[in-house]
């Protein structure tokens, strides 16, 4: 209840908030009450930042009361706390715009999410509302209002929604979830994104259709043929079509058909089950039909309800048959010349049916037997007979019989037939019945003309023929009767008999015995006739034949082969005959010749034909008889080559040619040469001729000469091989006839970039086809000659290397540009220049390279050994002198470049750097050595550096307050020198007390980059000398005085005008005693 004026301090702590310049600033704040004043705010600056946070707080607390009553105190609370509410906006909305459960739920879950900075409290209420789903009395799902409650920091909260699980088959339902109302104290929430949301009830229940499998008889009207079972209620109608579709049942009521489509509806009101048919209308008829089936599908009438599925949709509806067939096997019969062109197999079907029916039908012997031999008459076999659906027959098939021509009796046999095809049909009668064969064949007897010589005794002359065998014994009976010949001048008369065993035909003869007599004579004849005997088995169609005897002496004229040498033209047995036999009249004989190879006409005839050649044989004349024929005698080289000679006997067949052709031979006597040309060409020359021939002599056929290449390995010097120096190859050279003389052909030569010697090659040639016409190769093989046109470049490179490299560097640098089918050797020397053996810089020495046969492109390097010293010295140089050594230095190597090259030697490692350094100085020592530089790493040349003041805290100047005299200076380095050297700064002793001052020595090196400057400035540091001295003075003073009573006294020395203004008064406040001044 005081009414005094007074202060107090208000200090603050951290909780969870930073006083440290984050939350808030925690500064302690005096509060001054004014007499009576009972309230006052402090205000406490709060920082707004970005960070997401929640509410933070501080503490206050009072302290520092000062009150003019030593009776004030501080009463409780004496702290309090403060909070923070945080500022940071976020919105909330659905995590979804749909949801989906399953009705077994239990429950649906809506998530409600924070998105943004904000972390506060808040609750959103989330209300339902059913769509297609009922909320009412929870039918599908419980709609009751939820809050979705948010802590501070959370981000998401889930809302479960109840869902009722029933047993009804239903489609998916849906109601919605909205965010509502808002409770949010920072007002920083907003509504944003999706607030309302679809969840969807999937439901868990199903309504199962199933169509079932069905039989009915064809006869059945009431058949349920169509039948549908519906198990699990719905909610709905379920409504369903079903269709029919041919299977082995067919559509229609024609013979064979079966039934009548239709189109079938079912209804089934909401919760009805169970199962429901319909008839389907059977096609009624007479034919013998297997058990038949059709598909019943069924679909969803209108559009499908949901979750009512179709199960089974197809289902087999089955018609069993109520007919029967009978098969009937017929007799027949046929000849037996029909072959298998015969109805012997004959079957028949009373009533059809509606597939196939199959009888097999095999065969049985009965005085009819199975086989191709004699007496056999047919060929067993079985016989599948199908009747397709609606054939009845008779249906047909052919024995095969034996045609024999045997003369038989009508002969039978069994068919035996029994229904294959799963019981369609029955047989009927035992499924037997007879095939009858009848015989259509009948044997002929020929009496044969016959002829012998008369000295033969197993002659044949009584000769028959039986055509057709027959089943039974046929006999002959023949006699003789004279002709030009009789009996018993030339033969001895008979009667002869002839038997054919049943199965017997063909030729039969006896012999007739003839008088042999040594008269030459004309061909005589007799009569030989023959009559059956047997009882008409058989049928003599000639029954007259005529018996002729040959004589059996005669003169033989054969005409013979010959040889005769082209130089025998005129004297030679080119035509020679030969008879042998003496005869009792003149023979004589025409010969005449024939071209064969030999030609008697044309550009080229070999002889002259002097056709007819006649030859006479008197009386009882015989043997060898010759005639020349002109022949010509040619220079030409031919194959032996032959005529034909044809020789006819000319006397009226007195005598008999036996050997009437002959061949007479004509041997060549001329001869053809061929030789290789050695030849020589250069290696880019495409018509260079290096294979050549010359043939000498002529010949009358073509003359194939075939040449080949004999290369060595490419490894052999001077030698040219495939495929570097030529593509291998054979070459043809073709002589017409009468050709002759030189002929050339060119080899690819490979133009390519190898310097090269000189390279040879064997050329090799022999006749080459089918027959030899040259006599002799006088010189088969010759040398071909290839110059080349290449060379090989190489070239010295001037390279450069640091002096520390030792002999690692590439200082010795020589590339070849060309490939060389030989080695090529490099010898290298050094010289002199800049750099010098004499002074350290490098080993004289002599290096070789070699580069191999075939290489091109190659760089091949030497080291230098340079002398690596600790010297900074400039770039130096030598010189690498090179020549070529050994076999390649006279052929294809050159030096387009020249044959020395500049070797440059640098020394970056041997470096020279300068650094200028930090120097102390009292103000009053002088200066000396102020300015200092260090130069590290000697050099060969000399190096200066120029140095140059800048004022820091020290100032340029003489007077009062003023440092040092500004000044340059430059710092010269002799040759192979280092170290520190200095010059003296001139600096400024004053009296005035200084801190410490500085001032910066700038250096750059000026003899053209020998040396780096690492360190190119350095920092003079002054010291002063001088002080000052402060006394705190005693003082006294009345209480009662006024408040300007001085009782703080200081006294300074040297202060004011003599006093560093960069010295400051300070200010000290102490607390609960005030502030005192200076």
């Amino acid at each position: 209840a005081g009414t005094d004026a007074f202060t107090v301090d208000v200090t603050f702590a951290d909780g969870s908030a930073s006083g440290l310049g984050v939350d808030y600033v925690s500064v302690l704040q005096t509060v001054s009450f004014g007499a009576g004043v009972n309230s006052v705010t402090v205000n406490v600056t709060v920082l707004d930042d970005t960070h997401a946070e929640d509410a933070e707080t501080f503490t206050a607390t009072l302290s520092g009361l000062v009150h003019p009553s030593a009776e004030a105190t501080i009463a409780a609370p004496s702290a309090t706390v403060a909070t923070i509410l945080a500022n940071d906006p976020y919105t909330y909305a659905l995590s979804a715009a749909t949801y989906s459960v399953d009705e077994s739920g239990p429950s649906a879950v809506v998530t409600v999410v924070r998105v943004g900075a904000g972390r506060g409290p808040f609750t959103v209420q989330v209300t339902f509302a059913g769509v297609t789903a009922t909320a009412a009395g929870a039918v599908d799902f419980d709609g009751t209002t939820q809050p979705a409650v948010f802590a501070t920091g959370t981000t998401s909260v889930d809302i479960l929604v109840p869902i009722t699980d029933d047993a009804l088959t239903e489609s998916t339902e849906t109601f919605t979830a909205t965010l509502g109302a808002l409770t949010e104290a920072s007002g920083q929430a907003s509504a944003a994104g999706t607030q309302a949301a679809t969840v969807s009830i999937v439901d868990n229940d199903a309504t199962l259709v199933t169509v079932s499998d069905t039989t009915a008889a064809e006869s059945t009207a009431a058949n349920a043929l169509v039948s549908v079972t519906v198990v699990g209620q719905a909610d709905r109608d379920v409504n369903l079509t079903c269709t029919l579709a041919p299977g082995t049942a067919v559509v229609g009521t024609a013979q064979g058909e079966d039934y009548t489509d239709g189109t079938f509806a079912f209804h089934f009101a909401p919760t009805e089950t169970g199962t429901r048919t319909r008839n389907i209308l059977l096609t009624l008829d007479s034919m013998t039909e297997l058990t038949e089936t059709l598909s019943v599908t069924c679909v969803h009438g209108a559009a499908p309800v949901s979750n009512v599925t179709i199960v089974r949709g197809t289902a087999t509806a089955t018609i069993t048959d109520d007919d029967a067939t009978v098969v009937t096997v017929a007799d027949t019969a046929a000849v037996e010349s029909s072959g298998a062109a015969n109805a012997l197999v004959s079957v028949s079907m009373d009533n059809p049916a509606d597939r196939n029916v199959t009888v097999r039908c095999t065969l049985s012997p009965g005085t009819a037997t199975e086989g191709t031999g004699f007496g056999q008459d047919y060929t067993d076999a079985v016989y599948d007979i199908t009747f397709v659906p609606g054939v009845t027959g008779p249906l047909t098939r052919g024995i095969l019989l034996t045609g024999d021509l045997v003369a038989e009796l009508t002969e039978a046999l069994t068919v035996t037939c029994a229904e294959t095809s799963g019981g369609v049909a029955t047989v009927a009668a035992g499924g037997t019945a007879t095939a009858t064969i009848t015989d259509d064949d009948v044997s002929l007897v020929t009496v044969l003309d016959t002829a012998a010589r008369e000295n033969v005794t197993a002659n044949s002359l009584v000769s028959v023929s039986l055509g057709n065998v027959a089943d039974r014994a046929v006999n002959l009976t023949c006699t003789l009767t004279a002709g030009t010949a009789a009996a018993p001048g030339d033969y001895v008369d008979a009667v002869f008999k002839l038997t054919y065993a049943p199965g017997e035909n063909g030729i039969k003869s006896q012999d007739v015995t003839l008088v042999d007599d040594d008269v030459a004579e004309a061909a005589e004849t007799f009569n030989v006739t023959c009559v059956e005997t047997s009882g008409a088995v058989a049928t003599v169609s000639d029954p007259v034949g005529v018996a002729t005897i040959v004589p059996d002496d005669t003169s033989v004229i054969t005409v013979l082969d010959t040889s005769t040498s082209e130089a025998d033209f005129a004297a030679n047995d080119v035509v020679s005959v030969v008879m042998t036999g003496a005869n009792d009249r003149v023979v004589t004989v025409s010969c005449s010749l024939t071209p064969g190879t030999a030609l008697a006409s044309g550009a080229a005839p070999d002889y002259t034909d002097g056709s007819p050649y006649l030859f006479t044989y008197a009386v009882n004349e015989t043997g060898l008889k010759t005639l020349p024929v002109a022949l010509v005698n040619d220079a030409v080289r031919e194959l032996a080559e032959t005529l034909t000679v044809t020789c006819v006997e000319t006397s009226g067949g007195v005598g008999v040619v036996a050997d009437g052709v002959a061949t007479a031979t004509i041997v060549d006597d001329d001869q053809v040469t061929l030789s290789v040309t050695d030849t020589a060409s250069t290696e880019p020359t495409a018509a260079n001729g290096l294979v050549a021939i010359v043939l000498t002599g002529t010949s009358d056929r073509v003359i194939n000469v075939t040449c080949w290449l004999v290369g060595a390995s490419p490894l052999v010097a001077g030698s040219a091989a495939p495929p570097g120096d030529y593509a291998n190859a054979t070459f043809a050279f073709g002589f017409a006839p009468g050709e002759t003389g030189a002929r050339a052909q060119s080899i690819a030569l490979v133009d390519d970039a190898v310097s090269e010697d000189v390279e040879t090659l064997t050329v090799r040639c022999a006749e080459s086809g089918a027959g030899s016409v040259i006599d002799a190769v006088t010189k088969p093989s010759a040398v071909a000659t290839i110059t080349d046109d290449d060379t090989s470049d190489l070239t010295l490179q001037s390279n450069t290397a640091a002096e520390e490299s030792g002999s690692a560097n590439t200082l010795i640098s020589v590339t070849l540009t060309g490939e060389s089918d030989r080695n090529i050797s490099v010898t290298c020397t050094l010289v002199d220049g800049s750099a010098s053996v004499a002074n350290g810089d490098y080993v004289n020495a002599t290096e070789t390279i070699l580069f191999l046969a075939g290489e091109n492109g190659a760089t091949r390097t030497r080291g230098v050994q340079l002398l690596d010293d600790a010297v900074n010295e400039a770039t130096e140089t030598l010189t690498v002198v090179c020549e070529e050594t050994g076999s390649a230095s006279s052929t294809g190597v050159t030096w387009s470049a020249g044959r020395s090259a500049t070797a440059t030697v640098t020394d970056p490692a041997d470096l020279s750097d300068i650094v200028v350094l930090a120097r102390t100085g009292a103000e009053d020592g002088g200066g000396g050595g102020l300015m200092a530089v260090n130069l590290t790493g000697v050099s060969d040349r000399t190096i200066t550096v120029s140095c140059t003041l800048s004022p820091g805290t020290a100032v340029v100047g003489t007077a009062p307050g003023q440092d040092y005299t500004d000044a340059t200076h430059v710092f010269t380095y002799t040759p192979l020198s280092s170290g520190v050297q200095t010059f003296a700064l001139t600096l400024n002793d004053d009296a005035i007390t200084e801190a410490n001052e500085t001032l910066t020595v700038n250096c750059a090196e000026t003899s053209g980059g020998i040396a780096s400057t690492s360190a190119p400035s350095g920092t003079v540091t002054i010291t002063d000398d001088d002080t000052s001295t402060v006394a705190v003075q005693d003082r006294a003073v009345t209480e009662g005085g006024a408040a300007a009573n001085g009782l703080v006294s200081v006294e300074g020395a040297k202060l004011g005008a003599g006093h560093d203004p960069g010295q400051r008064p300070l200010w000290r406040r102490v607390p609960g005693r005030g502030v005192y001044g200076r």
